[in-house]
C-alpha cells in the first residue's frame, strides 16, 4: 500500500489538474488522446553540474534521462537561462515516451503499449482535504482527494477560524495574492492552482 502513496504523488507531476507548472508539458496521452498515467521524478545538484529525471508507466516502461557537462563544468543556473530537471531532462523523457509507447517497435511485439494503472490495494483510503491544509474539510472550500493507508486520515482541521485570510476557515490563496498587491498573472495562477 506505500508503494501506491508514492505513485500517486509522483505521478502527479505527469497531471495538469495536480501539477500546474509541469503537468502541462509531462503529461502523456495515448492514441486515443486519454491522459496516460505516467510518473516523473526530476532531480538537480546544487551546483548544477547534473540535471536527471526517472519516469515511468505502470506495467511497462521506465527511462532515466541525465544531463550535464563532461567536463564537469556546472551548466547555467541563471532562471530562464539555466537547464533545470524539468527543463531538458522532462522534455526529452516526454518525446521519447510518447514515441516509445505509442507507436509498435520490437521492444512492444509491435503493439501500442495499453493505458493502464496499478490499481488501488487493499489498505489505501481515499479522503477529501482542504487542499491548503492537508486537514479534513471542517468548512474549506477547496478540497483534493487524497489516498491515506487506512486509518491515517487526518482529523478536522480545527486549527484553521475564519479571519481576513481564511474567511471560510480555510486559507483563500486567491484572497491573500490580490491584498498583497500581486500582480495580475499571480492571481490568475492562483485562482487556477
Amino acid at each position: 500500500a506505500e508503494a501506491y502513496l508514492t505513485h500517486w504523488i509522483i505521478e502527479g507531476n505527469t497531471n495538469p489538474a495536480t501539477n500546474l507548472l509541469w503537468g502541462p508539458r509531462a503529461q502523456l496521452f495515448d492514441t486515443a488522446g486519454n491522459r496516460r498515467h505516467a510518473g516523473f521524478k526530476t532531480g538537480t545538484t546544487d551546483d548544477f553540474k547534473d540535471v536527471s529525471g526517472m519516469g515511468y508507466i505502470p506495467g511497462s516502461l521506465t527511462v532515466g534521462v541525465w544531463m550535464g557537462n563532461n567536463n564537469q563544468e556546472p551548466m547555467s543556473n541563471a532562471l530562464g537561462q539555466g537547464l533545470f530537471s524539468a527543463d531538458g531532462p522532462l522534455y526529452l523523457w516526454h518525446d521519447f515516451m510518447d514515441i516509445a509507447i505509442n507507436q509498435p517497435w520490437d521492444w512492444n511485439n509491435h503493439a501500442v503499449v495499453p493505458n493502464q494503472d496499478f490499481a488501488k490495494p487493499t489498505g489505501i483510503t481515499m479522503a477529501n482535504v482542504c487542499r491548503f491544509s492537508g486537514m479534513t474539510p471542517g468548512g474549506c472550500g477547496q478540497t483534493i482527494t487524497v489516498p491515506f493507508l487506512d486509518g491515517t486520515v487526518p482529523p478536522v482541521d480545527n486549527v484553521h477560524h475564519a479571519d481576513q485570510w481564511h474567511p471560510s476557515g480555510c486559507f483563500d490563496i486567491v484572497q491573500y495574492v490580490s491584498q498583497a498587491g500581486r500582480p495580475q498573472n499571480w492571481i490568475n495562477a492562483a485562482a487556477a492552482w
